[in-house]
């Protein structure tokens, strides 16, 4: 793990690393099998991998995190500083890009039916606190947290 970090705006260490080289960032929750790490589903991780990735280097873990939530705030927080960089999650479930929480609730949708709501409250189609939202954000509780970036 990089040890040259500072603190970043969501409040925990964040990679010292010249990100003007890279192209994009991944966030990769992940889990061991056996003898190597492998993708994991977004409820089921063991940690969470920022990768980066280099026009000339393969792809590779800058950092590991524990919370998939602060994760995606940070690439977010580092793609606001460095706007070139794309982003990517990159789970088991699917690999797509994205550039804001709502952007990455319909990726997640297209494979979890329950993330509809997140689009669903940023249209107003459905409010925050409506039973059947509150039911999803008890199942996933990170959908919790992109309805709060998205409404925010």
């Amino acid at each position: 793990m990089n040890t040259n970090t500072v603190t970043s705006a969501v409040g925990f260490a964040r990679p010292q690393f010249p990100f003007g080289r890279c192209t994009y960032l991944a966030v990769r929750p992940t889990f061991e099998c056996g003898d190597r790490t492998a993708s994991a589903m977004l409820d089921d991780y063991e940690e969470v991998q920022l990768q980066v990735g280099l026009p000339d280097h393969p792809t590779h873990c800058l950092e590991i995190y524990d919370d998939l939530a602060d994760t995606i705030n940070l690439a977010l927080s580092i793609k606001a500083d460095h706007p070139h960089l794309r982003l990517f999650y990159n789970g088991e479930e699917v690999q797509a890009p994205f550039d804001c929480w709502r952007s990455l609730a319909l990726v997640f949708a297209e494979s979890y039916d329950a993330w509809e709501v997140v689009e669903q409250v940023a249209t107003g189609a459905l409010k925050a606190d409506d039973e059947r939202v509150q039911d999803c954000i008890s199942d996933c509780p990170l959908i919790g947290t992109a309805i709060g970036k998205v409404v925010a």
